[in-house]
């Protein structure tokens, strides 16, 4: 089996603001940057903070953290060290515990292991020690998983779709690959610094990635996230937008193809669009032979943070009642669902279920009797990065994934 992958750089995509050339000035706006999730940011404010000032412990742990929550791990992992080195009080058991999350993340998972007991040497902590040994318990059993590794092909698709930047949300339809990338810049954004748009494209035969219709990728909003019913009539996607403190709040669109076989106006889906929460990564697939629209959503009466939800498509493409999908979800992420028509399989990733770090790929089989015990996909499938947006073609022969895995560009 030949897999391929997109890059995901899972990044705010944010350059710099201006700033007077301060040290307490990049640091104080990394620290917002870091609250409000954009680590990238956080990142670059950081190291800027380093070249204009004195680098001592505290700047060291704040690099470090910011590269960790990025998964620019190398980096990561060189400013832990350094924060050790230049932390004289010699109080630093937590940061074994972070070091250890770096190298577990890297697929060093003997380093990790020592670490990880290095830690519990000198942690006083009952609960986080028992993190410590469970964190040991997933490397070795990474270890295993390794080893027993199936012969899966992973390639990285060339520069006619992967970019610099994050190129995701892989939507295989006959010979054409629909994706989305978080490339395009918007002129008109007033914010500062300047916030990237993702938009839809299409690549047919391998070829070079290019944009849908301004109809369809609408100006100013970000879009993204697509798949199409099983008559090929119907596409369903998200439009996006930044709220004020810099999050990104989506709702679920549609598009129909009109009489020269072209994707039409995008209309809304009111049951899957609201302020308060955000719906997201449309996914059409099966429940007891019907058609059903899988996708994702933070709202209430799941089991927490982002949930997979399903509703029932009728004839004329409204919506049935919203259910989570309660067999699946975790108190974690549980993200990208993908649902395999010929095998009855449904693919998503999580941080909720035992992995090997970030986001790793799943799958849950649908029989008569229900949904059955989820299963984790393996290595080389998996990486210690973030690991989405898995599909596969009918004969199970190409599939396709996003990642931000050692490689990418």
């Amino acid at each position: 089996m030949r897999i391929y992958w997109l890059i995901l750089l899972l990044t705010s995509l944010m350059q710099m603001s201006v700033l007077a050339q301060s040290p307490k000035a990049y640091v104080k706006a990394g620290d917002a940057a870091l609250a409000n999730g954009n680590y990238f940011s956080a990142l670059e404010y950081y190291r800027e903070a380093e070249a204009y000032g004195k680098l001592d412990a505290d700047l060291c742990y704040k690099i470090a953290e910011a590269a960790h929550r990025y998964a620019a791990l190398e980096i990561a992992g060189t400013y832990y060290q350094k924060y050790i080195e230049k932390n004289k009080k010699k109080e630093y058991p937590a940061v074994w515990m972070n070091i250890g999350e770096v190298k577990r993340l890297q697929s060093d998972h003997a380093e990790a292991i020592d670490c990880y007991k290095k830690f519990i040497a000198k942690n006083t902590d009952a609960v986080l020690e028992q993190e410590a040994l469970d964190k040991i318990r997933l490397c070795e059993w990474a270890m295993e998983e390794i080893a027993m590794a199936d012969s899966v092909e992973i390639v990285g698709l060339n520069k006619r779709v992967n970019s610099a930047y994050s190129d995701f949300a892989p939507f295989l339809a006959g010979d054409t690959l629909y994706y989305s990338s978080y490339k395009f810049s918007n002129p008109s954004d007033k914010h500062v610094p300047k916030r990237f748009l993702s938009k839809v494209l299409f690549s047919i035969k391998g070829s070079r990635g290019r944009s849908l219709p301004n109809a369809f990728n609408k100006k100013g909003v970000l879009t993204a996230h697509t798949s199409i019913t099983e008559d090929g009539k119907r596409l369903f996607f998200t439009r996006c937008d930044y709220t004020k403190s810099g999050a990104i709040r989506c709702g679920i669109y549609y598009s129909t193809k009109d009489k020269r076989k072209r994707w039409g106006k995008a209309k809304k889906i009111a049951k899957l669009n609201n302020k308060s929460y955000t719906f997201t990564q449309p996914a059409i697939g099966l429940l007891d032979g019907k058609e059903v629209l899988f996708f994702v959503s933070d709202q209430r009466g799941g089991k927490g943070k982002l949930d997979i939800w399903y509703a029932f498509l009728r004839e004329d493409f409204s919506l049935g009642d919203i259910e989570p999908l309660a067999a699946i979800n975790t108190e974690e992420d549980d993200i990208t669902p993908f649902y395999h028509r010929a095998s009855g399989d449904l693919y998503f990733s999580s941080k909720g279920y035992d992995g090997f770090g970030g986001y790793d790929i799943f799958k849950c089989h649908q029989s008569e009797n229900g949904w059955e015990e989820v299963e984790h996909t393996g290595y080389p499938l998996n990486s210690g990065y973030n690991d989405m947006y898995y599909t596969v073609t009918a004969d199970s022969s190409i599939a396709y994934l996003a990642s931000n895995r050692e490689g990418s560009m």
